[in-house]
């Protein structure tokens, strides 16, 4: 009796055993996910990253058209309410444009030169 009973938890405990097992191979294509909690928290800071890229014949026409977007962008922004102490702007990058594999002849004379700004805007207590 002591060896049946002895028998049974050993076939018991091998089949819990090998029941467990995840086999990892190319015939396997199943995800085990296991979870146990989950978090969520309101944001106390959100930062806005909006980027502006033109093109100009001149260097000059580029950058007085990124002035004029730039322009355009932040009113936008303060139009939506963010005070103008949280715009800022990280960088500007006016530089001469190197030529796209698709440009046509014509593009290629148009876009001698390109401008790139960065600018932020961030809120508190969203």
């Amino acid at each position: 009796m002591k060896y049946l009973g002895f028998a049974f938890l050993l076939v018991c405990a091998i089949t819990a055993v090998y029941a467990q097992e995840i086999q990892v191979n190319r015939q396997n294509k199943t995800i085990a996910v296991t979870a146990e909690e989950s978090i969520t928290a309101d944001a106390e800071v959100a930062v806005l990253a909006i980027g502006y890229h033109n093109y100009a014949s001149t260097q000059d026409g580029a950058f007085q058209e990124n002035i004029r977007s730039s322009n355009q962008i932040t009113k936008s922004l303060l139009d939506s309410g963010i005070p103008k102490s949280n715009i800022e702007t990280d960088k500007l990058r006016l530089a001469r444009a190197e030529p796209g594999d698709k440009w046509t002849t014509e593009m290629k004379k148009d876009r001698q030169f390109e401008a790139q700004p960065a600018r932020f805007a961030s809120t508190s207590s969203c």
